[in-house]
């Protein structure tokens, strides 16, 4: 299974813990499992729009040690990273859910061959097109993980 279709697969994943919306634990998180989900979709959906939208490649990439280290190990350190106002959810109801998941996934079906441009990330630095499907399945694999010990 390629990295993109392991994506859609845990996109899908997340759509089937929207029943659990509502649920919190403030033991894992101060967030409810419809925030995670809304906030997972939302950074899909930004990310996927930023690749789309940057067309050139940036010569150099300042934080390329930060990104290696990201993709190297895979993880997204707990209460370390505070999320962007625009990935931030105003709303995580099951019908904005359901929004959020059909837009994500009409925009991973656009980025799916693109070559071209990249994904200016924040905390990363720009991001090239090939490894942006594995950024967004670490980044989502991070949120279900935390979703799975809310609803336990």
């Amino acid at each position: 299974m390629s990295s993109f279709q392991k994506l859609i697969t845990l996109v899908d994943e997340l759509y089937q813990e929207s029943n659990w919306a509502e649920k919190s634990s403030i033991e894992v998180s101060k967030a409810t499992v419809g925030w995670h989900i809304a906030h997972s979709y939302l950074v899909i959906i930004k990310s996927c729009e930023n690749l789309l939208s940057n067309t050139n490649r940036p010569s150099k990439n300042p934080k390329w040690l930060r990104q290696e280290v990201f993709f190297l190990l895979r993880k997204i350190p707990r209460n370390k990273i505070e999320a962007p106002d625009f990935v931030v959810p105003i709303d995580d109801s099951q019908k904005e859910i359901k929004r959020l998941y059909d837009q994500a996934m009409s925009l991973l079906l656009q980025i799916e061959q693109n070559k071209d441009g990249y994904l200016s990330h924040p905390f990363l630095g720009p991001i090239k097109p090939k490894r942006v499907p594995f950024f967004l399945r670490i980044h989502t694999a991070h949120h279900l993980q935390i979703i799975r010990e809310i609803i336990k």
